[in-house]
């Protein structure tokens, strides 16, 4: 709680704490009182008890509200938000998340995971382990999209942590549904890192009779095709080749 200037004499408010993504009870303990600025200084503290536990959670926010301020103030903004940062770190590894199935085991569950940020779109970016943290089950992906609604502020190339919901998202013009993580929270680790390489698709899951849950296990990875023919166009553009951006119609599947 601050104020614009030192206060000549002594400064009081009221405040009161409420809920927002953190609920009072069972994630802080509501509190309410009167503040005091004293004479000569600017600002005050308050402590809202936070309730915790071993759960993984992504932060969650809860309001403070001010009121009734001395005679010698008034108030400008009557809000202020603060925030419980989750510090129960578990990680899950994408291969895990993935599972070796077309669905993944853990859909609809809150995970942890850190990875590469390897290509970015408009609404979100794809994740993949690097090179060294795969595992040594050939049917479970190493890459998964987050979904983020909204243009990402990570690049290509950024370590990052992301706590999401799975969630098997099936488009409407979608045979095969897509693994995603939504409403992330996304903390950027590190820059500039190395890429995993290229995982090669061979001509036996690019055949013309070959059939979509066969790439079930790249899903979301960064691949390459050494020979292919170009038999249909895809309804979509290359944003920017150099930060490895695109937008598409196709549903399915995309090169990006």
């Amino acid at each position: 709680i601050a104020l614009s200037a030192p206060a000549a004499a002594n400064v009081t408010v009221d405040y009161a704490t409420s809920s927002d993504s953190a609920t009072s009870g069972s994630d802080f303990t509501a509190t309410s009182g009167t503040a005091t600025i004293t004479a000569g200084n600017t600002s005050t503290t308050m402590t809202v008890p936070v309730i915790g536990d071993t759960a993984l959670e992504i932060n969650e926010t809860f309001l403070v509200t001010l009121s009734n301020p001395s005679a010698n103030a008034t108030i400008s903004d009557a809000s202020g938000t603060g925030t419980i940062i989750n510090d129960d770190i578990v990680i899950t590894t994408i291969h895990d998340i993935q599972g070796n199935g077309e669905l993944s085991p853990l859909d609809g569950q809150l995970v942890m995971t850190e990875a590469l940020v390897t290509a970015v779109r408009g609404n979100g970016f794809f994740l993949q382990m690097a090179d060294a943290e795969v595992d040594a089950d050939p049917a479970t992906s190493e890459g998964i999209f987050v979904f983020t609604s909204a243009a990402p502020t990570v690049a290509v190339g950024h370590s990052v942590q992301v706590t999401g919901t799975v969630d098997e998202f099936l488009g409407s013009s979608s045979e095969t549904p897509t693994t995603e993580l939504v409403s992330p929270s996304v903390v950027v680790l590190s820059a500039g890192n190395p890429l995993p390489a290229l995982t090669e698709i061979p001509a036996t899951l690019a055949a013309p009779d070959s059939l979509p849950d066969a790439l079930e296990p790249l899903e979301g990875m960064r691949v390459s095709v050494a020979n292919g023919v170009v038999t249909a166009q895809t309804e979509g553009s290359i944003n920017s080749e150099a930060n490895a951006t695109s937008s598409d119609d196709n549903s399915a599947f995309e090169f990006v």
